[in-house]
């Protein structure tokens, strides 16, 4: 976008992209804080940090000085900062985060907007590889886990909006075995969509990936094993994630309740800000990403 800095520019320093996210944020606390208390992010509190990442966020707002994709990229690499330092809490999922994240929706809808240009290209700075690199897209915590399974069905069924997104229900998600001489045995996931307003069905599969840790199948396996059973019989597919710090002796990493469509429709909104995204777009032409308001 015009006179917006991309992220390869103001974050790819030697010291890498988390650090130098970090380095930014600490300089601005300096620069509009009149007594600095710490030289470094991981003595501060969350909620210390949250007022400091949403003031800086509403700065660009105003001074426009970086890019929406650039900015995500930015708190992704914030976000792999305090993660090194043990920081349980996830700037993207706790509520210490929300305003942050509301603030980021906004320039998720900004960037979003690009989409009505019906371009060739959509430039971003944010990859898939990105993602999983950052523990964005990551099998290891119920959240992200959650986020995961998002992208993949957005990626993989093609669907973008909340309303599609809602549609779709545990107890219709089948899975299948198939042998062949080539490949062997393997396993894939797949749903039956609805035409809207007619009587046939499109069917859309998740495949297998040679990494085991990324594997649609496997991610959508540990899902499946991870939601409580009556919550497979419902008709709810995306079940509310329970907190790091309350997993302890607990089976489920899910509770039975339905991820609100607030906080649906910000993962949807980040996630269409991912290169691999917006080439689905480009190349597929789905109206569907575009936000009619």
């Amino acid at each position: 976008m015009d006179g917006e800095t991309p992220a390869v520019m103001w974050l790819h320093h030697v010291s890498g992209s988390h650090g130098r996210a970090a380095s930014i944020l600490q300089e601005f606390i300096d620069a509009t804080t009149n007594e600095p208390r710490f030289h470094s992010l991981e003595g501060y509190s969350s909620y210390e940090i949250s007022d400091h990442l949403t003031n800086f966020l509403r700065v660009q707002s105003f001074v426009k000085k970086y890019s929406p994709d650039g900015l995500y990229y930015f708190c992704l690499g914030v976000q792999c900062y305090l993660q090194a330092y043990d920081r349980v809490g996830n700037l993207f999922f706790h509520d210490t985060y929300m305003d942050c994240r509301k603030i980021l929706n906004q320039f998720a809808l900004k960037f979003i907007t690009s989409y009505h240009d019906d371009p060739i290209y959509i430039p971003t700075c944010v990859s898939e590889k990105y993602l999983w690199e950052s523990d964005h897209l990551s099998p290891k915590w119920p959240h992200t886990l959650l986020w995961t399974v998002v992208y993949f069905v957005m990626k993989y069924f093609k669907l973008s909006t909340v309303e599609e997104h809602k549609a779709l229900e545990l107890k219709n998600l089948f899975k299948r075995e198939t042998v062949g001489r080539a490949k062997g045995k393997q396993s894939y996931f797949f749903y039956f969509l609805r035409e809207t307003g007619e009587t046939q069905y499109c069917k859309r599969q998740l495949l297998p990936d040679k990494n085991p840790s990324r594997c649609p199948v496997e991610i959508m396996k540990l899902y499946l094993s991870k939601c409580p059973p009556s919550a497979k019989k419902g008709s709810f597919f995306y079940l509310k994630p329970i907190a790091r710090a309350d997993l302890e002796n607990q089976p489920y990493w899910f509770t039975n309740e339905e991820v609100p469509n607030e906080d649906l429709d910000e993962i949807l909104n980040r996630f269409k800000m991912v290169s691999e995204i917006t080439e689905l777009f480009v190349k597929d032409r789905i109206t569907s990403l575009i936000p009619w308001y």
